[in-house]
Protein backbone atom coordinates (compact mmCIF):
# COMPACT_ATOMS: atom_id res chain seq x y z
CA UNK A 1 0.00 0.00 0.00
CA UNK A 2 2.76 2.45 0.88
CA UNK A 3 4.67 1.68 -2.32
CA UNK A 4 1.60 2.36 -4.43
CA UNK A 5 1.06 5.68 -2.62
CA UNK A 6 4.66 6.78 -3.17
CA UNK A 7 4.50 5.79 -6.84
CA UNK A 8 1.31 7.81 -7.35
CA UNK A 9 2.81 10.76 -5.52
CA UNK A 10 5.92 10.89 -7.72
CA UNK A 11 3.86 10.31 -10.84
CA UNK A 12 1.65 13.29 -9.98
CA UNK A 13 4.73 15.48 -9.36
CA UNK A 14 6.13 14.49 -12.75
CA UNK A 15 2.86 15.38 -14.48
CA UNK A 16 2.73 18.72 -12.66
CA UNK A 17 6.18 19.77 -13.86
CA UNK A 18 6.10 18.25 -17.37
CA UNK A 19 6.92 20.64 -20.20
CA UNK A 20 3.94 21.62 -22.35
CA UNK A 21 3.87 22.52 -26.02
CA UNK A 22 4.07 26.28 -26.32
CA UNK A 23 0.83 27.36 -27.97
CA UNK A 24 -2.04 29.74 -27.22
CA UNK A 25 -4.13 26.95 -25.70
CA UNK A 26 -1.46 26.09 -23.12
CA UNK A 27 -0.69 29.75 -22.36
CA UNK A 28 -4.34 30.50 -21.63
CA UNK A 29 -4.86 31.80 -18.09
CA UNK A 30 -3.77 34.26 -15.42
CA UNK A 31 -0.03 34.57 -14.79
CA UNK A 32 1.78 36.49 -12.06
CA UNK A 33 5.37 37.65 -12.42
CA UNK A 34 7.25 35.88 -9.61
CA UNK A 35 10.89 36.69 -10.36
CA UNK A 36 12.82 39.03 -12.59
CA UNK A 37 16.43 38.03 -13.24
CA UNK A 38 16.32 35.65 -10.29
CA UNK A 39 15.05 38.28 -7.85
CA UNK A 40 11.61 37.81 -6.31
CA UNK A 41 9.07 40.54 -6.92
CA UNK A 42 8.71 42.00 -3.46
CA UNK A 43 6.76 44.45 -1.42
CA UNK A 44 3.59 45.82 -2.91
CA UNK A 45 4.86 45.47 -6.50
CA UNK A 46 2.84 43.26 -8.85
CA UNK A 47 2.56 42.33 -12.50
CA UNK A 48 -0.17 40.07 -13.86
CA UNK A 49 -0.79 39.08 -17.45
CA UNK A 50 -3.98 37.34 -18.53
CA UNK A 51 -3.58 35.47 -21.81
CA UNK A 52 -6.71 34.36 -23.65
CA UNK A 53 -6.35 31.68 -26.29
CA UNK A 54 -9.50 32.76 -28.11
CA UNK A 55 -8.65 35.83 -30.20
CA UNK A 56 -5.17 35.79 -28.54
CA UNK A 57 -6.03 38.73 -26.32
CA UNK A 58 -4.07 39.87 -23.29
CA UNK A 59 -4.67 42.08 -20.29
CA UNK A 60 -1.89 43.39 -18.07
CA UNK A 61 -2.35 44.69 -14.53
CA UNK A 62 0.73 46.10 -12.82
CA UNK A 63 2.31 48.77 -10.68
CA UNK A 64 5.96 48.01 -11.48
CA UNK A 65 6.87 51.20 -13.35
CA UNK A 66 5.11 53.83 -11.24
CA UNK A 67 3.83 52.22 -8.06
CA UNK A 68 0.31 53.09 -9.25
CA UNK A 69 -1.90 50.26 -10.52
CA UNK A 70 -2.47 50.41 -14.27
CA UNK A 71 -4.07 48.13 -16.81
CA UNK A 72 -3.62 47.67 -20.53
CA UNK A 73 -4.88 45.25 -23.13
CA UNK A 74 -4.38 44.16 -26.70
CA UNK A 75 -3.50 41.11 -28.73
CA UNK A 76 -0.48 38.83 -28.63
CA UNK A 77 1.04 36.55 -31.19
CA UNK A 78 3.32 33.56 -31.14
CA UNK A 79 5.91 33.10 -33.86
CA UNK A 80 8.61 30.52 -34.49
CA UNK A 81 12.19 31.59 -35.13
CA UNK A 82 15.18 29.25 -35.19
CA UNK A 83 13.17 26.60 -33.32
CA UNK A 84 12.18 29.03 -30.56
CA UNK A 85 8.73 30.33 -29.74
CA UNK A 86 8.56 34.11 -29.46
CA UNK A 87 5.67 36.02 -27.90
CA UNK A 88 5.01 39.64 -28.81
CA UNK A 89 2.04 41.94 -28.44
CA UNK A 90 0.32 45.10 -29.56
CA UNK A 91 -1.55 47.36 -27.15
CA UNK A 92 -5.03 48.35 -28.28
CA UNK A 93 -5.29 51.50 -26.21
CA UNK A 94 -2.21 53.34 -27.46
CA UNK A 95 -2.56 53.52 -31.22
CA UNK A 96 -1.47 49.92 -31.78
CA UNK A 97 1.90 50.40 -30.06
CA UNK A 98 3.90 47.16 -29.84
CA UNK A 99 5.31 45.82 -26.58
CA UNK A 100 8.72 47.28 -25.74
CA UNK A 101 10.29 43.83 -26.26
CA UNK A 102 9.70 40.40 -27.73
CA UNK A 103 10.24 37.37 -25.50
CA UNK A 104 11.40 33.82 -26.09
CA UNK A 105 9.25 31.42 -24.06
CA UNK A 106 11.96 29.05 -22.87
CA UNK A 107 9.83 26.87 -20.60
CA UNK A 108 6.15 26.16 -20.01
CA UNK A 109 4.48 23.84 -17.51
CA UNK A 110 0.97 23.85 -16.06
CA UNK A 111 2.16 26.07 -13.22
CA UNK A 112 5.11 28.10 -14.55
CA UNK A 113 6.42 29.79 -17.68
CA UNK A 114 9.75 31.46 -18.34
CA UNK A 115 10.33 34.34 -20.75
CA UNK A 116 13.73 35.62 -21.90
CA UNK A 117 13.85 39.04 -23.51
CA UNK A 118 15.07 38.79 -27.10
CA UNK A 119 18.57 40.27 -27.36
CA UNK A 120 18.98 40.68 -23.60
CA UNK A 121 19.84 38.54 -20.57
CA UNK A 122 16.60 39.50 -18.81
CA UNK A 123 14.62 36.47 -17.57
CA UNK A 124 11.09 36.58 -16.17
CA UNK A 125 9.42 33.70 -14.37
CA UNK A 126 5.63 33.66 -14.18
CA UNK A 127 3.45 31.40 -12.02
CA UNK A 128 -0.10 30.39 -12.88
CA UNK A 129 -2.74 31.99 -10.70
CA UNK A 130 -6.20 30.51 -10.10
CA UNK A 131 -9.01 32.63 -11.44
Amino acid sequence: MTTAFVACSSESEEVKSAELDINARNLDGNWQLATLNGEAISGDAFFYIVLERIDTKFEIYDNIESGVATSSSGVFQLTQEDGKTIISGIYDNTFSRPWNNEYIITSLTKTEMVWQTVGKDEVQVFVKVDQ
